[in-house]
């Protein structure tokens, strides 16, 4: 079992730390975007020369879909205050004071006007994702971005310039945290359930960015009166944003909030004030939603109905990625329909599990037209809505042996064996495509920065004196590692030669 954080310090000690790479991880906390970075260098003393000779690097985006636009703006929002260490030597070659040497701090008294702005020369000669992985993940090898999405143009896209390592990341934090669940006899598939006069379970409290979706599926089930079938807790307000900017449904109408969701709010609202932060004092404000409210499991929820539609952060795009929101259904032993992109089910099948194709149509799995699938969606639910107690009790037994097996494969070791052996399998495939490209470029961005800094960037002639000594212990530290890729780069550069005849 994984938490965040046990999970890569187990994947760094695994797979990367005997290779001397470096991993950046962030932490969205509920937010969108990439924030509260942090570099895991657990086998380095910081501050030492070591430090700044990972071999590669490789970027931990197993948590959120990858975000490519921002990926690609990390250009323009990382020059103004460098977090990484290439950048950060840019930077300090801008002060007077970076050289240490007598020897040095003459010759640059000297040639200090033929100096051109390091950082202004590589933000010249590289687009946005050269830049990302030229310059802000540093090595002798092409770097690495560990995701966990399928179907994705956006990793087609970012694998010119990064190696893909998929991991179903989701399916082993979901063990984690669901994990006590296994113990719990109301989570047991309940024939009972099919009587419940509210058949369908719908969580989609979060509606803005890739979910502004649900805004649009709640509006069908209210158009086809299917909403007082529906048990759903609806927040007005998502991100700073109000619904009603979006559509002229009002959806509060038929979907008012309940004592769950003010006590949702009124958690948001205490931890707004133990940490500090004022919280605004509009009634709205209180219907704001809880980042971690699709972790927990409200089992009451579950017992007051019979198929949950599982609301997936992605719905409008062709990328599969699945989130904890699936598996909540089946730790519970519930039949569920998904709002997803195409293809979840079978993902799902890839993995073990079974669905619901012998009981109801999953036709809508494999349309690829957005509104089509949604459509084909809502017509499932009022099929099923409108069949008759005992009716639809027949068809819900059917469910039970798939929701039976389901369950036990979430919790079942072959599950996570299968998620971890596939990890296995793309992490050492990546560390092959390292090496092959490496046979195109064996100094990688690492001796690439070097170049451009110093013949480039200074204009001079040869090297200053602690330039001169970084990069001979640079050559040293590649030769230790192989002798092949050494030779290779004496080959790429020539001042690799030269320095290698000095020696």
């Amino acid at each position: 079992m994984f938490s965040a954080n046990n999970f890569y310090q187990w994947t760094y000690e695994t797979y990367l730390k005997d290779k001397s790479f470096s991993m950046l991880t962030y932490h969205p906390f509920g937010t969108r975007g990439y924030k509260n970075l942090q570099t895991w260098d657990l086998a380095r003393t910081v501050g030492s020369l070591d430090e700044l000779l990972e071999t590669a690097s490789v970027l931990m985006n197993d948590q959120e879909p990858v975000l490519l636009d921002s990926i690609l703006n990390w250009k323009n929002e990382h020059v103004p205050k460098p977090p990484f260490n290439s950048i950060q030597l840019m930077y300090e070659r801008r002060a007077d004071n970076f050289f240490v040497l007598e020897q040095d701090l003459e010759k640059w008294s000297k040639e200090k006007h033929l100096y051109k702005d390091c950082v202004d020369h590589f933000t010249s000669i590289t687009d946005n994702l050269t830049f990302v992985s030229r310059c802000m993940f540093v090595g002798e090898l092409k770097p690495i971005i560990v995701h966990s999405e399928l179907n994705s143009n956006d990793i087609k896209e970012i694998s010119k310039e990064f190696i893909p390592v998929y991991v179903f990341w989701h399916g082993l934090i979901s063990r984690d945290w669901y994990r006590h669940w296994r113990l719990n006899t109301k989570c047991n598939p309940n024939p009972d359930r099919a009587n419940n006069d509210t058949r369908f379970l719908l969580y989609a409290r979060a509606w803005t960015g890739s979910r502004k979706y649900r805004l649009k599926f709640v509006e069908n089930i209210i158009k086809e009166n299917l909403h007082t079938s529906f048990k759903y807790n609806f927040f007005e307000l998502d991100d700073g944003e109000y619904y009603g900017e979006y559509t002229d449904v009002d959806i509060a109408r038929y979907f008012p909030q309940t004592q769950t969701t003010k006590e949702l709010a009124s958690n948001y609202l205490i931890r707004e004030i133990l940490e500090g932060r004022n919280p605004d004092t509009d009634i709205k404000r209180e219907q704001q939603i809880n980042s971690n409210s699709s972790a927990y499991i409200e089992v009451n929820d579950y017992q007051q109905t019979a198929i949950q539609v599982v609301a997936e952060t992605l719905f409008e795009t062709d990328k599969i990625h699945l989130t904890e929101k699936t598996f909540q259904p089946i730790v519970v032993g519930q039949p569920f329909l998904t709002l997803s992109a195409p293809g979840t089910l079978q993902t799902l099948k890839h993995y073990g599990f079974k669905t619901f194709d012998t009981v109801w149509d999953e036709a809508y799995d494999s349309e690829q037209d957005h509104d089509k699938r949604m459509t084909m969606v809502v017509e499932q639910i009022k099929k099923l809505n409108s069949l008759s107690k005992e009716e639809f009790k027949q068809v819900y037994t059917k469910c039970l042996e798939v929701c039976e097996h389901n369950r036990q494969h979430f919790f079942s070791d072959q599950f996570e064996q299968q998620i971890l052996e596939e990890y296995d399998t793309n992490f050492k495939d990546a560390f092959a495509q390292q090496q092959e490209y490496a046979k195109q470029d064996p100094g990688g961005s690492r001796y690439w920065i070097a170049d451009e800094t110093c013949f480039n960037c200074y204009n001079t002639e040869f090297f200053y004196d602690q330039d001169l000594n970084y990069l001979k212990y640079m050559l040293a530290k590649t030769r230790e590692r192989s002798e092949e890729q050494y030779q290779a780069i004496l080959e790429q550069y020539w001042w690799a030669k030269k320095l290698a005849n000095m020696v």
